[in-house]
């Protein structure tokens, strides 16, 4: 490729062949060391433009201890920055983060010449394994290709055809029944990826089938929902749930919500494993089902991964709800990990909830999303209340609706009607693989209306299943000090300083920054300090 002097002040990286950086002017500036390319390409590749520094260390220098690996990453970019010379201000570095600035480079991936494809990243040999990985990564998302004929082109979709049918019972109030139990189960999974019902007529056929069948005893009604893939008939989500012989317990709207929750969230898994890999919005489902794992997890590199594969969710099938998730990842990294609320960070999250709310204003999961970011994040409380009412509104019976409005109602100042709904709540995700999450929030209710042993019980429950998450760790040593088991208090102390060497008690009690502010709204940050020191 030949070179290109660019007009303007950006300096362009070129991917396409070997990495080479260009100054404005059309000079050379590119580092010779294998690694400092490696660490701008991985940048550059970044949405942002920004990786935190025990990510990038855990990409370049896998192999090495932790203290190492650190010198080597300073060492690095030192390389840059002299490399770089009078432009050394492309590179920027905190504590915690690095990144490119973004207003000043252009990246060129090779995409506009498609009759000259070179290997993106030709001859970089980092000699890392996990970064190769990443670079395997890359050059398969990255790499152009040529367009195929229009009768090879894979099959695109607008999204996944979902059909939804009473299977049997024997009157229509039965039918009536199992078609809102159906029916709830696919706007589930419309609420979460790329998916719409498709209407019930002789000759409708979806991609994914949701049969609800009601079989009546003397006393009591079975309730059976399958949910299976139409093309192979692979089962994706069979369950049986046993309800009194009454029209209005069947209808409970407690029951349905739990239902369709466990339903949808099983099919969900499974979907990617069913459905080919050639349709977009089974791509961005896999995607999203493996960065909420990484979410679940609560370490910075995890939530790194997160936000990359919630990305590439996005990129693939332009769904707002991932933005949406990329809006909570952001919080979750400012509220739980204690990255530092710099502004850059904090207008990225705002512009992924605007974005977000903007390309999927109807779906009851991305309104919960950036009604619980708006809340934490932004302490805009009145905006997480308007959000989360907005979320129920679109369905009444979505999980996450129904637990942002009882976390937002308590911030609000209406702890019973908050407590109701969250203790509801509980009961219907106890199989939810984040489980945690939801203690956390049912943690955050229970303080604000004056329930702290069942908080307490709440925060230990979900530091029990999540060691590293630190928020329900906050709550567990204050309730525990406030309720005088001091040996329960420090446990969680000595965890929290080891999770996070920058924690300190006094941070924690005399610091109105620091995430605990439903504890210190609470007055349940009124006990000594030297009551749980060692």
């Amino acid at each position: 490729m030949t070179e290109r002097i660019l007009s303007g002040e950006k300096c362009r990286v070129q991917l396409a062949g070997p990495l080479q950086v260009f100054s404005p002017d059309g000079k050379d500036i590119t580092p010779n060391a294998a690694k400092a390319c490696g660490l701008i390409a991985i940048l550059v590749d970044t949405d942002g433009h920004r990786r935190s520094r025990r990510w990038l260390e855990s990409k370049l220098w896998s192999d090495r201890a932790p203290q190492q690996a650190s010198g080597s990453l300073r060492q690095t970019l030192t390389d840059i920055r002299k490399a770089f010379g009078p432009f050394e201000s492309l590179l920027m570095s905190t504590r915690q983060d690095i990144w490119l600035d973004k207003q000043k480079i252009l990246p060129d991936f090779g995409i506009d010449d498609p009759g000259e494809t070179r290997e993106l990243l030709e001859g970089l040999d980092v000699r890392d394994q996990e970064f190769e990985a990443w670079l395997r990564d890359f050059r398969q998302r990255r790499q152009p290709q040529a367009l195929p004929d229009q009768a090879q082109s894979p099959r695109l979709s607008s999204g996944i055809r979902l059909n939804c049918v009473a299977s049997g019972g024997k009157n229509s109030i039965d039918r009536i029944a199992g078609q809102v139990i159906a029916d709830q189960i696919g706007a589930n999974i419309e609420g979460a990826a790329s998916a719409w019902r498709v209407a019930e007529v002789s000759n409708s056929i979806g991609d994914i089938e949701i049969s609800s069948d009601i079989v009546r005893e003397a006393k009591t009604c079975l309730i059976h929902v399958k949910v299976t893939h139409h093309d192979s008939g692979r089962v994706l989500f069979s369950g049986v749930r046993q309800r009194r012989n009454e029209f209005a317990d069947i209808m409970d709207e407690d029951f349905i919500a739990a239902f369709a929750h466990d339903a949808a969230a099983r099919s969900l898994q499974k979907i990617p494993l069913a459905i080919d890999l050639d349709v977009p919005d089974v791509v961005a489902i896999g995607f999203s089902n493996l960065a909420i794992k990484r979410i679940g997890r609560f370490k910075t590199n995890t939530l790194e991964d997160a936000d990359d594969l919630m990305t590439r969710a996005y990129e693939v099938s332009g769904n707002g709800t991932y933005l949406g998730w990329r809006s909570f990842i952001s919080m979750a990294k400012v509220v739980d990990l204690q990255a530092p609320a710099e502004t850059s960070l904090l207008e990225e999250a705002d512009q992924l909830c605007r974005q977000a709310l903007e390309q999927a204003p109807d779906s009851a999961q991305n309104l919960a999303l950036i009604g619980l970011t708006r809340m934490m994040l932004f302490d805009d409380i009145e905006g997480g209340v308007l959000l989360a009412e907005a979320a129920l509104r679109a369905d009444p019976l979505n999980m996450l609706a129904r637990q942002t409005h009882a976390v937002t109602r308590g911030a609000f100042g209406q702890p019973e009607e908050a407590y109701g709904l969250s203790a509801r709540c509980q009961t219907a995700v106890s199989q939810d693989e984040l489980r945690h999450i939801w203690d956390l929030y049912h943690s955050l209710v229970c303080i604000s209306s004056g329930r702290f042993d069942e908080a307490l019980n709440a925060a230990k429950s979900a530091s029990l299943r999540c060691p590293d998450f630190l928020a329900p760790r906050r709550q567990a040593l204050a309730l525990a000090a406030m309720a005088h088991d001091f040996s329960t208090a420090r446990k969680h102390r000595r965890e929290l300083e080891r999770l996070d060497p920058s924690f300190t008690l006094d941070r924690m009690l005399l610091d109105d920054d620091y995430p605990v502010s439903t504890l210190r709204r609470a007055g349940a940050l009124n006990f000594s300090p030297d009551d749980v020191q060692d």
